[in-house]
């Protein structure tokens, strides 16, 4: 799911990027909060893209450090067996059964 989110934000990363790139130059040499603030409040979008990505980002980071230091939620592993039932049910014309079976053979 990560992935997932990962291709869809990144070309919106570097497009606000793209759009950001003169402030950016401008916080490069001169760094000031006004730089930073004419960066943000004039470029109302590709603003906007950059805080949809740092955002998504840190929501991921979040998530994948409570399932190291707490593990996955009881619901999360039902619907992973869940998923890994069909798959094995579906057989070899799943896309991830490659994986399934490699995963249970170690």
């Amino acid at each position: 799911m990560t992935k997932l989110y990962a291709v869809y934000y990144f070309p919106t990363y570097l497009l606000s990027l793209w759009e950001l790139r003169y402030p950016i130059s401008l916080i490069q040499e001169y760094f000031t909060w006004a730089a930073v603030r004419y960066g943000l409040a004039f470029q109302p979008i590709p603003a906007f893209g950059l805080a949809l990505c740092v955002g998504m980002t840190t929501g991921t980071l979040v998530w994948q450090s409570r399932n190291v230091l707490w593990g996955l939620p009881k619901k999360d592993r039902q619907r992973l067996a869940k998923q890994v039932r069909q798959i094995r049910q579906q057989g070899s014309s799943h896309p991830l059964w490659k994986w399934v079976v490699k995963s249970i053979d170690n």
